[in-house]
């Protein structure tokens, strides 16, 4: 019993991204191609980029490294 309500509560999810997904038409926004509801997968235009989630991930690496970098820099230059 638990493992259908469990099914059925990520299925609303999934159909609620599914819905904002297919309103989506911008040219930065890989389109979606298919459903499979069964399932509960989708198909979507590769993005040679990668995901949104990868690309926050280099970024936030991308800015830590910076300020991890700039507060070196402040501590030699205070130490100098």
């Amino acid at each position: 019993m638990f493992e259908i309500k469990f099914f059925y509560f990520y299925r609303e999810i999934f159909l609620n991204e599914l819905d904002i997904l297919s309103r989506l038409n911008h040219r930065n926004i890989s389109c979606l191609y298919g459903v499979q509801l069964d399932l509960l997968y989708f198909i979507q235009e590769y993005s040679h980029f990668g995901t949104l989630q990868d690309y926050f991930h280099r970024i936030s690496i991308e800015q830590t490294n910076e300020s991890t970098f700039q507060k070196f820099k402040s501590l030699i230059f205070v130490l100098i």
